[in-house]
């Protein structure tokens, strides 16, 4: 049976509240304290995924390794902010720390795509080369999107295990087991939060684009706050929060 760090198995075995509000405000909260650093760094971001994307074939694999990095680094600004301390440029890059746990998990969820795909495709591609241009085959779209629930359900469900692996030092998969532990019990309420902080960066792009500079940090900095407060940091300060939204 896997051991999990104490306060991650608080909140396995633990019901908590799930404070929407409270996350998307305080996102917005830590990326006003330091706006240029993030949005410079959102910036780094964006251009080091697109040029990766369009450089031929070894392109995409650059930016699968180092795109969770990236990312981790938006969640790793947002703690030294939260606790006070001085935030540099450099401190955006410490994800590639954990590179190897972190690919991991991107191997993991891009294998799980992959298999599910694979058969989705299938089905769609005989389907439609044996009916006619006139009979757009429903009954199989709709089962295509029937199998790509459960990819739905547990992408949503390993979403904490990045944090997992940051914060706890934990390794890939028990993270990933943890996280869909922790998420399932209130999925339906981060569902819909990834969905609002999905439009909130989108709201980003009608500035001519260049508003997303802002809303992505922002919307990183709210998945911190709501890994901070579900399941907490170790050595954190104001962890009283996270006790106290527990309930028995």
């Amino acid at each position: 049976m896997t051991r999990y760090p104490e306060q991650v198995d608080l909140a396995i075995n633990k019901s908590y509240a799930f404070n929407f509000g409270d996350y998307i405000s305080r996102g917005f909260s830590l990326i006003g304290k330091n706006p240029g650093l993030f949005i410079g760094y959102a910036f780094v971001y964006m251009l080091i995924v697109m040029v990766c994307q369009i450089i031929p074939i070894l392109g995409p694999i650059a930016s699968f390794v180092v795109t969770p990095c990236l990312t981790a680094g938006f969640y790793l600004a947002a703690h030294k902010q939260e606790e006070g301390q001085t935030l540099e440029f450099g401190d955006f890059f410490k994800g590639f720390d954990f590179i190897g746990q972190l690919i991991l998990i991107s191997l993991i969820q891009a294998g799980l795509l992959l298999l599910t795909m694979i058969p989705i495709g299938a089905m769609m591609f005989f389907t439609l080369d044996v009916t006619s241009g006139d009979d757009f085959p429903i009954l199989t779209v709709a089962l295509a999107l029937l199998l790509f629930l459960p990819i739905v359900y547990i992408m949503v469900a390993w979403s904490f295990a990045p944090f997992l692996v940051l914060f706890h030092k934990m390794e890939a998969w028990p993270a990933m087991e943890a996280s869909r532990k922790i998420i399932s019990s209130n999925w339906a309420m981060f569902f819909l939060f990834y969905i609002v902080a999905g439009f909130i960066t989108m709201l980003g792009l009608i500035a001519l684009g260049f508003g997303i500079l802002y809303t992505l940090p922002a919307v990183m900095c709210m998945y911190y706050a709501a890994f901070r407060d579900i399941v907490g940091v170790p050595g954190a300060h104001s962890e009283g929060s996270f006790m106290d939204h527990l309930v028995d």
